[in-house]
């Protein structure tokens, strides 16, 4: 079995607190990438403009990207923002992505 995710309700900034639920933390990260790749699109920015944007090297925007490196709670919100999205927002919708999906 995988890695698991355990989102609480309660203080995490980026988690309204909706709800508690346990998942996998590779399907959290791919729904992550999925709804950032929808930002992307929206914003019609190249991973390259996102890295001048945030200053996260572009190879860790492409991996970010992909779902293939899980991405970091600092570096969520700022490709987000950078985005023009609301980080809280990116991880309710994949959080509720990977909900739909069980």
């Amino acid at each position: 079995m995988g890695e698991i995710v355990c989102i609480r309700a309660g203080p995490c900034p980026l988690y309204g607190g909706v709800y508690a639920t346990e998942m996998p933390a590779r399907a959290l990260n791919n729904a992550v990438a999925a709804e950032l790749r929808e930002l992307r699109e929206k914003a019609e920015l190249s991973n390259r403009q996102i890295s001048d944007r945030t200053g996260i090297p572009e190879v860790s925007v492409q991996r970010y990207m992909a779902g293939t490196r899980p991405i970091k709670i600092d570096d969520l919100a700022s490709m987000a923002y950078a985005l023009g999205g609301d980080p809280a927002e990116v991880f309710r919708a994949a959080t509720a992505r990977v909900s739909a999906k069980d």
